[in-house]
């Protein structure tokens, strides 16, 4: 995973973070807390997003903008 944070008035930030550090355990304690979401659902998404990345290559998870910011993740 890398995360980039561009600001106008500062140098840009990049972070770098294996894939791996985020844990199916540690994903689903925090957020199978909310009703919506089942435990299973989310081993799911993200065996999903393995599978996905093996396949096809990285991709972008969320890309920002704004006046002022720029942020990007990519899996």
């Amino acid at each position: 995973m890398k995360i980039v944070i561009k600001s106008k008035f500062k140098l840009p930030i990049v972070i770098y973070l294996p894939n791996s550090l985020i844990s199916p355990k540690l994903i689903t304690k925090y957020v199978s807390k909310e009703d919506e979401f089942s435990s299973e659902d989310i081993l799911k998404l993200i065996n999903i997003t393995k599978k996905y990345v093996k396949e096809n290559g990285h991709f972008t998870f969320v890309e920002v903008k704004s006046d002022d910011c720029y942020v990007k993740i990519t899996v």
